[in-house]
């Protein structure tokens, strides 16, 4: 026992040396033994696993001392009690209270040993810890790793709204965001700090969770703007006005656009969804501007017509104009470390456009931004931007009727079915057209069969089923009796033509009513029941029983005058 004692205490003592020189000692222990778990796991946030530990540690401690009276019982020869015992009081206490050890590791930046803990096992082991040792020792803030201080400052400004949540102290909150501020727009802030503190807040921007994104924007406005108040949260927070205020903001700006058109793609509040695309179309550069626009792009797929949606759509017009002009003077790069960053499905094509002065003009796209484009176009918005939809409407549906070529697009649906029925939807004659390109019979049976469609479209569509002679049979003629109906409905609202083919289905129709079933009578087995019995030969004359045809009116008379006479009904008159 004495050389166990002795052992736990050197294991003590090694702990605190080395926690008191975390400059060298830390590291170099942590390079020697790589294999041991360390930093600890998180896991004491966990109630369940607290409990266990605390319940192991007890047993132990129980078992320990009854082995020690056990020993000195057969030592002293007589039994032995906690009160008179000599060695009890030799137990290693493990008691560290007054060395702050947690504060001395906390402090301890290489290696990082929190920001370990946060990476290794996620925030949501390591958050409990984190909150444990803020509320033990509020000097720990100053020493936190920028990861650990973002995820604290995000769960306070998250849960402050949410009942039963303990808020922490004014104080404590304004000491966080002081040091999250100096991380990002003092003169004492680093590259790496600006960059780890918004890479942070900006993978919460684009959460899919409302909640959740609304905290990142209200904890970005309060490091960036000095009179946001810290509480109550504001739902409707635009902070991406001031990201220019950020310490290197002209070196790291391409990436900061980066993390905010991620943002973009998720956002469903449009204030701040046009607060980001405003930032983006005044600072995207050269490197990041194909990848801005593809999270544009996905942006655009999401949104709804209506008017209350047409700032975003003006907004992101204007941005498409700009990456067009700048795509067509060859100023945006395309690198190996952004195709990294893109989706597979996502290809880099070709466009070509023929200028005025028949010269050709190869630009560089990327897929994505061509399908946000047409489909921008092809919306139903009062508020255009006009001078930006008619750079891109003379490009993509120019009036001269050449139209530019795709090239490298091969497994990419530029014109999926979708977008091609929102073209067929729109007023302008020049999308219709290009939409009815390679049109066939098939596809447009299926698309006259949608509402919405404007008497221009629909007359194309007739067109074309007028011009088929295909026989209409089987699935074919029942799709035809569909569609049937809204060509009716679509002549009725100023659609020409349609008649050629509504007289085909009528005659194809008809045809098949006709068609006869020749079926010989030997290969026919029916097994009729026999007819139930209504009157029984004894009890009915059937000489009486005849089926004359008579009038309803005669038949009420007949049967009023045998109720009236009282006669039952075997002694009714013959009709």
């Amino acid at each position: 026992l004495a050389v166990k004692t002795l052992y736990w205490k050197a294991w003590l003592i090694s702990l605190i040396w080395t926690s008191l020189n975390t400059d060298t000692l830390v590291k170099e222990i942590v390079d020697e033994f790589r294999d041991y778990s360390f930093p600890p796991m998180a896991s004491m946030g966990d109630r369940i696993y607290a409990e266990k530990l605390i319940e192991d540690d007890e047993k132990a401690a129980y078992e320990e001392k009854i082995a020690i009276k056990t020993l000195e019982t057969r030592l002293a020869g007589m039994e032995v009690s906690d009160s008179n015992s000599k060695l009890l009081h030799k137990l290693c206490n493990l008691d560290i209270n007054g060395v702050y050890l947690s504060r001395l590791l906390s402090e301890c930046r290489d290696p990082d040993l929190l920001a370990d803990i946060v990476r290794s096992q996620g925030s949501s082991k390591a958050l409990p810890s984190i909150i444990n040792l803020v509320e033990s020792n509020s000097n720990a803030i100053a020493h936190l790793p920028l990861e650990c201080i973002c995820e604290l400052f995000l769960h306070y400004i998250a849960s402050s709204s949410c009942c039963g949540n303990i808020t922490p102290s004014s104080e404590k909150l304004n000491a966080m965001r002081q040091r999250l501020r100096n991380a990002i727009t003092s003169p004492t802030a680093t590259r790496a700090s600006v960059l780890e503190t918004l890479e942070y807040l900006a993978v919460h921007l684009a959460a899919h969770s409302v909640s959740e994104r609304c905290a990142a924007a209200h904890s970005m406005a309060l490091l960036l703007d000095h009179d946001t108040k810290v509480l109550p949260i504001a739902t409707n927070a635009t902070p991406a006005g001031s990201l220019h205020k950020v310490a290197y903001f002209s070196e790291l700006k391409h990436r900061i656009c980066a993390l905010l058109s991620q943002a973009c793609a998720v956002e469903t509040d449009l204030n701040r969804l046009s607060d980001y695309l405003t930032f983006l179309f005044e600072y995207a550069d050269s490197k990041n501007l194909h990848l801005v626009a593809h999270y544009i792009s996905n942006m655009v797929e999401r949104l709804k017509d209506g008017r209350e949606a047409d700032i975003i759509r003006i907004n992101a017009i204007s941005f498409y104009e700009r990456y067009f002009k700048e795509v067509e003077q060859n100023e945006v790069e395309w690198t190996e470390k952004l195709e990294a960053l893109l989706p597979q499905n996502v290809k880099k094509v070709t466009v070509c456009v023929e200028k005025p002065d028949m010269t050709i003009s190869s630009l560089t796209m990327i897929s994505t931004a061509v399908s946000g484009m047409l489909q921008l176009l092809c919306s139903q918005w009062k508020k255009k931007d006009r001078l930006a939809t008619r750079v891109l409407m003379d490009l993509w549906f120019p009036t001269s009727g050449k139209r530019p070529k795709v090239l490298n697009a091969d497994g990419v649906e530029l014109l999926p079915t979708w977008l091609k029925l929102k073209m067929l939807r729109t007023e302008d004659d020049r999308i219709i057209r290009v939409a009815m390109d390679d049109m066939k019979v098939k596809d447009a049976l299926k698309f006259v069969q949608s509402f919405a469609l404007t008497s221009y479209s629909c007359t194309k569509l007739l067109a074309i089923l007028d011009s088929d002679e295909t026989p209409l049979e089987g699935d074919l003629l029942e799709e035809a009796q569909r569609a049937s109906m809204f060509v009716r409905g679509y002549k009725l609202r100023d659609a020409k033509g349609g008649e050629k083919f509504l007289e085909r289905v009528t005659e194809a129709k008809s045809l098949h009513e006709c068609v006869k079933v020749e079926v010989d009578e030997n290969d026919i087995y029916m097994k009729l029941n026999s007819l139930p019995a209504v009157f029984e030969a004894d009890d009915v004359d059937m000489k009486r029983i005849t089926f004359n045809h008579i009038s309803v009116t005669e038949l009420i008379s007949c049967i009023e005058r045998a109720v009236q006479e009282g006669n039952e009904p075997e002694e009714w008159p013959s009709f």
